[in-house]
C-alpha cells in the first residue's frame, strides 16, 4: 500500500489529512496560505502538505505557484470569449465586453468571492505576479479588440480595438484591486465604475 486513499473520483489524500477534491479546493487553499504567511514566503511543499496530496500531484495541477494565482485564467478567458460571440446584436458593443468580463469573473458569494480577493491583492502587491499579468492579458485583449472591430466595422489594424483590449484587461484588475482594498462585499460596482470610463470612449475614432 502507498499511504494514500482513493476516492470515487479518483482524487487523493493522505491518512489523516484534508483531501483535495478538485483543482479549485487546491487553489482555494493555497490563496488562504499565500494571504496569511505571504506568496514568497509559501513553498509548494508547504501547499501540498495542507491540501493532503504528494507534490508530485501538486505540480500536475499547478507547475507554479503563479499559476495557483491564475487557476480560473482559462476558464475565464474561455468564459469571455463565448459570452462575446453570444452577445445579440443590439447589445452595445463596450457594454457587451465590460458584462462579458464581469460574467467571465463568476464571482459569487462565499469562498470563490473571498479568493477573487485574495487574487486581486497578490496580483496587485507582488512585483512577481505583474509579468504574468502582462502576458495572460495579451489573449484577452485580443479578444476584445477582434470583437470591437468587428462590431464596429473597423480595419483590422486599427488603432481604437487595440486600445480599447488592453485597456479593458487594465480596467478589470484595477477595478478588483480597488474593490480589494475596501470593505464592500460585492466587487460588481468597482468593476462597472472602470468599466463606465472606458465605454465613454467611441470605438470608431480613429477609422
Amino acid at each position: 500500500m502507498n499511504g494514500q486513499n482513493t476516492d470515487p473520483t479518483g482524487q487523493l489524500g493522505g491518512r489523516g489529512r484534508p483531501r483535495a477534491t478538485s483543482r479549485e479546493a487546491i487553489a482555494a487553499t493555497a490563496l488562504g496560505l499565500f494571504d496569511t504567511q505571504g506568496y514568497e514566503e509559501t513553498t509548494m511543499e508547504e501547499i501540498a502538505a495542507a491540501v493532503g496530496v504528494s507534490r508530485k500531484t501538486l505540480f500536475n495541477y499547478f507547475p507554479t505557484k503563479s499559476d495557483i494565482v491564475w487557476s480560473d485564467y482559462e476558464r475565464e478567458f474561455g468564459d469571455l470569449r463565448h459570452y462575446l460571440d453570444q452577445t445579440p446584436p443590439e447589445v452595445p458593443t463596450l457594454t457587451a465586453v465590460g458584462d462579458g468580463i464581469i460574467r467571465s469573473l463568476r464571482i459569487g458569494v462565499g469562498q470563490q468571492r473571498a479568493v477573487t480577493r485574495t487574487q486581486a491583492r497578490l496580483i496587485d502587491a507582488i512585483p512577481a505576479l505583474h509579468g504574468h499579468a502582462a502576458t495572460r492579458g495579451q489573449r484577452w485583449a485580443n479578444v476584445i479588440a477582434d470583437f470591437i472591430t468587428v462590431r464596429e466595422n473597423l480595419e483590422p489594424d486599427a488603432l481604437a480595438p487595440r486600445l480599447l483590449g488592453r485597456c479593458y484587461w487594465t480596467a478589470m484588475f484595477t477595478g478588483l484591486a480597488h474593490w480589494a482594498d475596501s470593505h464592500d462585499e460585492n466587487p460588481e460596482s468597482h468593476l462597472r465604475a472602470a468599466f463606465d470610463i472606458l465605454a465613454r470612449i467611441d470605438p470608431t475614432s480613429s477609422r
